[in-house]
């Protein structure tokens, strides 16, 4: 073994012939910037091969013309440029004492990791400091702040945490700084109070998770011209001092949570070319001091609670290109001084409460591309000066009282992708003219009183680009519409609840693209066209309420991808068994009301993602199978008015889900079997850890007894349980985090125990859940976010605990929830407007009994098929929106004991609402 002073010597001789590899022919020393930087590239992966051919050992004495290095007339590197070279390392082993000269350090675009090096501040004479786009993480070092030459520092669309370091405050040769798209957390305290910084121009900490107030420190920075806190969780009022800040051209907001008015003192920033303050909480009017703003470029004011009128600053804005002020609570009439805006490409006033009609004069907006007037009151006729708008590409005019014809000039807009006019008064034939739109990608016409398709445009030859055309609900009375048999890249049909009569062409079977096809409720005649077949990316099919009569052709069972299928209410006869075995994606099987015959098969059991089967109403004999029992996650079946004989199964004590059977009208016999209810029993004591080591466990049920003590915290990961009841016992404790492991977990109910505690954010990893209750429990803690990667839950029922903070926005993601129960908690805050994305729910959305507050979001009004809705005993604001209370499916709708104003939505506005509750009660 050597001993210290032989190491000594080797350390020494190897350094010594490094210098000599690394010198010239003649005995000049290495600069130590080319020895630091060869050190660093020995550690780095995926270099550019510019980079590796100059970056060597025997090039040192051309370092300053290596890849990205640049120096100055002393051969000192004062610049490393990087850029997009694709390079993966850190900067752990780059030795920045021997850049000491450098002045811009860019590696913008790369895949760096790691720590900023808390020794940057050696870099003293760096005036450009940019990371940008890579993956650098933990804080930004306080060090940062001794580079006091800074001009440009750019760190965003990294990694980055913790607070922005108050020592940044020493930087006051600022003038552009960038820190967006990290996960930064607030301002320090020190940096929030600072007096600014005199030269800033450029500001963005966008995308991040700030939660303070505004920072103080902003409206210091009067030279500021770009100014981005958009997409934070920033509370409080904006602060009416952000007015002085006059040289300020892009203002950006939008996304956060401040509350209050709009500062009339903003109309100072005279020089403002972009402003949005879209997604907060705002309330009131708009100040008349925004008419200052004559330089406006895009203006962004959607999804507040924003009233008023706002076209008295119209004749001020004619630079326009942008104006978005959708989902507020704007009222008036839009008027005829809307012409001005002749620069205008996207014009969003969509979701608020303007009435009377479309002016004429929106014909001289010949720029605009996006036309969205959907969500309001306007009526009359669509002007014919529309087809002046040869550069759009979008019309949404849904959801208005529009009527007469749709004008033929709109066949002049030969551009247009997207036309949306449903749920309107629109009568007449569909214009001939619309064929002219070649470009279309999506049509909507439904919810109308539309009569017919013109001659032409049935004979014509389809739209070559089309994916989705709906005509449903309204009074078409032809046979089936031609050209449609000529869209060959459809993926979207609904000509539902209409007139149409004859036969379904076999032609349709050439649509091959169709997902979804509904010609439910109309005339119809025939058979089922074979050719349908064909059709095998089809999820949903319905024929239902039509007069179709014959067998099931054999060739419906190449549509394995059927998610839906509803052939009720025809006249079709014949067996079903054939097709059972290939229909494995099956959700909903409506059958009933026709004349089917033979047995119902064992096959049935393959169907195992059912949760609606309905058979009633036909001739079906023999036994019910044992192995209906499979169907798990059946909510509702229906098997009355049928010829079935024979014991009702055992197995039936399987369907945990059931919420609706029927079987009335049969010629059962024997005993109705124990199974089929659940049992309760008087077991005590704490349940068992050992039942976690049971991994073909399918079925854990203990529900309804006196159990105490804590859930059994060890669950093995390959657990097979798919139902785990222990709802209506004394159990007490935490939800153990480790019920995250059932990963074939259908069922949980934990509901009407003695739990405390949160709700574990490792439930996320539950993804084939589709119940989920845990209520009637004392847990507290906030909702996770996390709920909304439970994607197949159906049911959620979350209330009679101590929850708090806000109504979580990604419980949005839940589409096939079909009912939600919050209730009876200490929630707060604004209702998401992601509820509106639930239109899936069709039994319950409950949220009453909470704290929530601010106004009643117009999303709501999108759960149409919804039977109760319950936002009573808040604290809600405002008016009820027009458009709730007109959910035409909804049986129950409560509103009592808020803080609620304005005029009771009108009886006409509550034709589909026939509950007592139904006069959306304001007290």
């Amino acid at each position: 073994m050597m001993n210290p002073p032989q190491i000594t010597t080797l350390v020494l001789l190897f350094h010594i012939f490094l210098l000599n590899t690394l010198s010239s022919s003649g005995n000049v020393a290495v600069d130590p910037a080319a020895i630091a930087l060869l050190k660093w590239k020995n550690t780095l992966f995926t270099l550019p091969q510019s980079l590796n051919n100059t970056w060597s050992e025997g090039n040192t004495k051309n370092l300053c013309a290596w890849y990205g290095v640049k120096c100055d007339n002393n051969s000192l590197v004062i610049a490393l440029n990087l850029t997009n070279a694709g390079i993966t390392g850190t900067l752990a082993n780059l030795d920045l004492s021997s850049l000491s000269a450098l002045q811009i350090l860019n590696l913008d675009g790369n895949n760096f990791s790691g720590s900023i090096p808390q020794n940057i501040d050696t870099l003293s004479n760096l005036t450009s400091f940019i990371l940008s786009n890579n993956m650098f993480n933990n804080s930004i070092p306080p060090q940062i702040g001794k580079l006091t030459n800074l001009q440009n520092l750019t760190l965003f669309n990294n990694n980055l945490s913790g607070d922005i370091p108050s020592e940044i405050s020493h930087l006051q040769n600022l003038v552009h700084l960038d820190l967006a798209g990290n996960y930064l957390e607030g301002f320090s305290k020190n940096l929030s109070e600072t007096s600014g910084f005199p030269f800033l121009t450029y500001f963005s900490a966008s995308l991040n998770e700030l939660t303070s107030e505004f920072p103080f420190f902003i409206l210091n920075c009067k030279n500021l011209k770009f100014l981005d806190l958009s997409l934070n969780y920033l509370t409080g009022d904006i602060p009416a001092t952000l007015g002085q800040l006059t040289n300020l051209e892009h203002l950006d907001l939008r996304s956060n949570g401040f509350l209050g008015e709009i500062p009339p003192e903003l109309g100072q920033c005279t020089k403002l070319t972009y402003f949005s303050l879209a997604q907060n909480s705002l309330s009131g009017t708009l100040p008349k001091s925004l008419s200052n703003l004559i330089n406006l470029s895009e203006l962004g004011l959607s999804e507040n609670n924003l009233s008023g009128p706002v076209f008295n600053f119209l004749a001020s804005w004619t630079k326009l290109i942008s104006l978005q002020l959708q989902y507020n609570y704007f009222t008036g009439e839009i008027p005829s001084q809307i012409g001005i805006l002749t620069n205008l490409n996207y014009l969003y006033l969509n979701g608020n409460s303007f009435t009377g009609n479309i002016p004429q004069e929106i014909g001289n907006l010949t720029n605009l591309v996006h036309l969205i007037l959907e969500m309001n009151f306007l009526s009359g006729n669509i002007p014919q000066s529309i087809g002046n708008l040869k550069g759009l590409l979008r019309i949404d005019l849904s959801d208005n009282n529009l009527n007469g014809n749709i004008p033929p000039q709109i066949g002049t807009l030969t551009s247009l992708q997207n036309l949306t006019l449903f749920n309107n008064n629109f009568t007449g034939n569909i214009p001939s003219e619309i064929a002219h739109l070649q470009n279309l990608v999506h049509l909507d016409l439904a919810g109308n009183f539309l009569e017919g398709f013109s001659k032409n445009l049935s004979e014509t030859s389809g739209f070559p680009l089309l994916a989705y055309f709906s005509a449903s609900l309204n009074e078409l009375t032809s046979e089936f519409p031609h050209f449609i048999q000529n869209c060959k890249n459809l993926k979207f049909l609904d000509l539902s609840l209409n007139h149409l009569t004859g036969g379904i062409p076999v032609s349709l079977g050439q649509l091959t693209e169709l997902e979804h096809l509904d010609l439910r409720s109309n005339i119809f005649i025939g058979e089922i066209p074979s050719e349908l077949g064909n059709c095998t990316k089809l999820t949903y099919l319905s024929l239902a309420k039509n007069s179709l009569s014959g067998t099931l052709p054999k060739s419906l069972s190449n549509l394995i991808n059927l998610s839906e299928l509803g052939l009720s209410e025809n006249n079709l006869s014949g067996p079903v068994s054939n097709f059972l075995a290939l229909w494995t994606n099956l959700i909903s099987l409506q059958l009933q009301s026709n004349y089917f015959t033979g047995v119902i098969p064992s096959q049935i059991g393959l169907l195992t993602n059912l949760n609606l089967l309905s058979l009633n109403n036909n001739n079906f004999t023999g036994n019910i199978p044992q192995e209906i029992g499979n169907l798990r996650d059946l909510t509702e079946l229906y098997l009355a008015t049928n010829f079935l004989s024979g014991s009702i199964p055992q197995t039936l004590g399987n369907l945990k889900s059931l919420l609706r059977i029927d079987m009335s009208d049969n010629k059962l016999s024997g005993n109705i079997p124990a199974q089929i209810g659940q049992l309760r029993n008087s077991l005590k004591g704490n349940i068992p850890e050992c039942f976690g080591t049971l991994e073909q466990l399918e079925f854990f049920s203990l529900s309804k007894n006196q159990l105490t003590g804590p859930i059994p915290s060890k669950w093995s990961p390959n657990s097979c349980i798919t139902d785990f009841l222990i709802n209506d016992n004394q159990i007490s404790g935490n939800i153990p985090y480790e019920l995250g492991n059932l990963k074939e977990l259908r069922v949980l109910n934990l509901s009407s125990n003695r739990l405390t505690g949160n709700i574990p954010a490792e439930l996320k990893n539950l993804n084939k859940l589709i119940h989920l209750d845990i209520s009637s429990n004392q847990l507290n803690g906030e909702i996770p976010g996390e709920v909304g990667q439970l994607t197949a839950l159906q049911f959620l029922h979350l209330s009679r605990n101590n929850l708090a903070g806000n109504v979580p926005e990604e419980i949005g993601n839940l589409s096939r929830l079909l009912s939600l129960n919050l209730s009876h908690n200490r929630l707060s805050g604004k209702v998401p407007d992601a509820i509106g994305k639930l239109n899936s729910a069709t039994y319950l959305v409950d949220l009453s009994n909470n704290l929530l507050s601010g106004a009643i979001t117009p999303s709501f009004g999108g759960l149409s098929n919804l039977g109760r809705l319950d936002l009573s005993s808040n604290n809600f604001m405002a008016t009820i929106p027009e458009n709730v209370c007109k959910m035409v499916a909804a049986t129950y709708s409560d509103f009592s004991h808020n803080r609620l104003s304005g005029v009771v939505p009108s009886p006409e506005a509550l034709y589909g609402i026939v509950d007592g509750h139904a006069s959306c009660n304001i007290h």
